[in-house]
């Protein structure tokens, strides 16, 4: 929380009136990455279809100024499909990760990332039961990898060392990496000890690319003691108050490297470093800033939670949309095939019962086949097939944002669904009565090019 000293204050009125006068305005490809605070709306016309609404364990992307609404790559069901029945309690209707707290993409990435290759950090740790064989902290940093085993690429452990800290568990909110020299940037949901002194949950830490080791794409040795504190709370006050959120910062989330470059250098701790775009968790601050202390724009669409970021006005509820929670920026062209999601309403029922099923991101007026595999989730720590077949279709897209087939040899039935002009499909399952404890996992293929959709589970329970 921001304090509300004269100190902070007068601080805050000084820098931001030395921000104001500059601006952060990318122009050229760009993919923004994202996650909300809460459930939202794209900004389509298919305002009923379930892939268009979506809760804050979505991943979305946009490319500003060619897209109308946001793309997307998860939901809730995702999590419970890919990572199984980790806390082994049986139950598939339940959010498991919390939200998505953090996400970081590479240049390297290809020009429409899969989601392996995004790196994220989550609310919530999960366990190593089901079929995840390893457990995720709410500090690691990690991707999963196509072959379904979980890669971290900075540990909890790396960074309590880095900072000597004497905090145990560190909830990461935000995390970016300066691809020009390594430099590790995090933001926490509420205040760590660095070196003896606590930066606040509006404060940024810092870890150089000088203290830590690579090795196959993850960090192998930290360097003890060598974190810093770059940016205070009060610093990050005056930076949102500068680009019109008198409040200043609640809880800062997310961050990222501005690619329009420059440097800013703190008042408080009078070290400098690269421009960030930040996000605070606060629901009267609806958009991303930058420490030039402006809302910045790409292709001359300002980076805010409505149709600037592909989201309807206003979120399914019918109030204002709630804050980006993570943000990550790929300089890139976004023409390529992008993302496909299916999800579903609802995510656990009971039997009679119509479940929607809708797909987004497939090829506008094309064809999707609509795969579903029947498995029993009533064994404790169960999970649905998920390791590749690609045995059963050919030729699969490596390279494309393709999850590529999730299931097994089991998969139970395929279903020809027709797209509309916005990509969107829909088909409403009837289900009879039936046992409970069943799970169903779908997944979709668009036919057009062979893209898979990222999959979903529900359960009958």
């Amino acid at each position: 929380m921001h304090t509300n000293s004269l100190i902070s204050i007068s601080f805050a009125a000084l820098a931001a009136s030395s921000l104001a006068a500059q601006g952060s305005d990318y122009i050229g490809d760009a993919h923004v990455f994202f996650t909300m605070d809460n459930t939202v709306g794209l900004n389509s016309i298919n305002t009923t279809n379930e892939a268009a609404v979506l809760g804050d364990e979505a991943i979305f992307s946009i490319a500003p100024g060619a897209d109308a609404f946001a793309r997307t790559y998860t939901d809730f069901g995702f999590w419970d499909a890919y990572l199984g029945d980790e806390d082994m309690d049986g139950d598939y209707s339940e959010g498991i990760i919390g939200s998505v707290d953090a996400l970081y993409i590479p240049a390297s990435a290809p020009a429409s990332p899969s989601l392996h290759d995004i790196y994220l950090s989550i609310q919530t740790p999960v366990d190593a039961g089901g079929a995840l064989g390893v457990g995720i902290s709410d500090g690691d940093i990690f991707r999963i990898r196509r072959d379904g085993t979980i890669e971290t690429f900075l540990s909890q452990a790396d960074i309590i060392t880095a900072a000597n800290s004497t905090d145990t568990n560190l909830d990461v909110n935000g995390f970016t990496v300066d691809q020009s020299n390594g430099d590790l940037y995090l933001t926490f949901t509420a205040g760590v000890d660095v070196l003896g002194t606590d930066v606040a949950d509006g404060g940024v830490m810092r870890i150089p690319g000088s203290a830590y080791t690579l090795a196959g794409g993850v960090v192998t040795a930290m360097t003890a003691g060598t974190a810093e504190i770059v940016l205070t709370e009060a610093d990050t006050d005056a930076i949102f108050i500068a680009a019109g959120f008198p409040d200043g910062v609640t809880d800062l989330t997310g961050i990222e490297i501005d690619p329009t470059g420059g440097t800013f250098t703190s008042t408080d701790t009078g070290l400098t470093m690269p421009n960030l775009w930040l996000c605070d968790d606060d629901f009267s601050d609806e958009s991303i800033v930058s420490t030039v202390g402006v809302i910045p724009t790409v292709n001359g669409v300002a980076l805010t939670a409505g149709p600037g970021m592909g989201l309807s006005p206003m979120d399914p509820f019918g109030g204002a949309n709630d804050n980006p929670f993570a943000i990550a920026f790929l300089a890139k062209n976004p023409t390529a095939v992008r993302p496909m999601i299916v999800d579903q309403f609802p995510a656990g029922f009971t039997t009679p019962i119509t479940v929607d099923v809708g797909i987004g991101g497939a090829t506008p007026n094309s064809s999707v086949f609509l795969i579903l595999e029947v498995f029993d989730a009533s064994p404790i720590g169960a999970f649905p097939a998920r390791l590749p077949n690609l045995s059963l279709i050919s030729p699969i897209p490596l390279a494309s944002p393709s999850f590529e087939l999730f299931f097994g040899p089991g998969a139970a039935a395929t279903l020809a669904l027709v797209t509309d002009a916005e990509g969107f499909a829909a088909f409403p399952l009837n289900l009879p009565p039936v046992m409970a404890n069943i799970g169903f996992t779908w997944q979709a293929v668009d036919l057009a090019n062979f893209n898979f959709s990222t999959p979903t589970t529900t359960e009958a329970n």
